[in-house]
């Protein structure tokens, strides 16, 4: 019992210590590897990455939350050698917010290796949240975010990542027909959505080749003028391709 107890309290100490708040410069160093990861493809970084995103300021935005986790799945669905790292590096010696992130990843994921990584977390976990929170995620059902309602902009924001993770382009060309929508009544959902879709344009246009690419096509080829015009306006916005800071641009 001794030694059960004295396991348990290094095991809390270890949990409550942020071990990968240094793994990026700043946030915006971040920010700028998670958006161009379909471009250089760090999979063995990712155990890193979610430290430094729940030790950061981005994560005390609840808004950041499902995203992150949806980044994770979409890395975790190609990569089964990135879930056993993950468990690894994080699961057996890993912080609370660290564990659900993971955790929800994991479950968006949704291949055999990421719900077997869940079975073993439910038989592992002694913490009565994490144990609640993993048999929730093995009883609930996932959707694919292609499949789920725009209705709400935490989806847009799911495309969004999932985009940046894997480069699929039926991803973003959904996010890019969608920023149209900013304009919509305050208040409405069409507002939040479009502007959810085009916040993220905003930000990567200037660097991102292949979203310049989608948003040109659009822009010269979609059938709908008010989608051509809109589109037009935010490639003027964005002027020319340029290298963002401590990322070279893919082709």
């Amino acid at each position: 019992q001794a030694i059960d107890s004295a396991a348990k309290s290094e095991n809390v100490i270890t949990r409550n210590r942020p071990r990968f708040h240094n793994a990026f410069e700043s946030d915006e160093a971040f920010l700028a590897w998670q958006e161009s990861f379909y471009i250089h493809r760090e999979y063995e970084r990712l155990h890193e990455a979610i430290g430094y995103f729940c030790a950061s300021e981005l994560y005390t935005d609840v808004s950041n939350r499902i995203p992150m986790a949806a980044f994770v799945g979409a890395i975790l669905q190609h990569s089964d050698e990135t879930v056993d790292r993950c468990w690894d590096e994080l699961m057996l010696e890993g912080r609370e917010d660290e564990l659900m992130t993971l955790g929800y990843g994991a479950w968006l994921a949704n291949t055999p290796h990421t719900r077997q990584m869940i079975i073993k977390a439910r038989a592992n976990w002694l913490e009565e949240d994490l144990r609640r929170m993993f048999h929730m995620l093995f009883q609930a059902k996932n959707l694919d975010s292609m499949e789920r309602p725009t209705e709400d902009s935490r989806v847009v924001m799911m495309l969004w990542s999932e985009f940046f993770a894997t480069g699929d382009e039926e991803r973003l060309q959904r996010v890019v027909l969608l920023s149209y929508m900013h304009n919509a009544p305050e208040g409405t959902w069409q507002r939040g959505t479009g502007l959810a879709a085009r916040e993220g344009l905003v930000r990567v246009l200037p660097y991102d080749p292949l979203v310049r690419r989608v948003v040109e096509d659009e822009a010269a080829n979609n059938p709908m003028t008010h989608i051509r015009t809109h589109l037009s306006l935010l490639l003027e916005e964005a002027g020319p391709l340029r290298e963002r800071p401590g990322i070279t641009p893919g082709s």
